[in-house]
């Protein structure tokens, strides 16, 4: 039920001129990406028009990598293309 939206928790990362925003959501590896929170970050980009979200996926406080996720596949992504 959804009868307010309010507010953000986006964190948008400005590249510089030449280089478009980007998006960055932390992911623990041990968990698949839940259909509702890849849908809560198509739709903080397309509100904030961010073209890019970068998952970065960590383990126990442990960076073990990043992937870049284009704002328009979000939809279709299955959430993990990083091994």
């Amino acid at each position: 039920n959804l009868n307010l939206l309010r507010g953000s928790d986006t964190v948008i990362f400005n590249r510089g001129v030449h280089t478009s925003e980007l998006n960055l959501q932390l992911h623990d590896m041990d968990s698949e990406v839940p259909k509702l929170t890849c849908l809560d970050y198509w739709l903080d980009n397309i509100f904030n028009q961010v073209p890019h979200t970068a998952v970065c996926y960590h383990k126990e406080g442990k960076v073990h990598g990043y992937q870049l996720v284009r704002t328009q596949d979000i939809p279709t992504w299955s959430g993990f293309a990083f091994e």
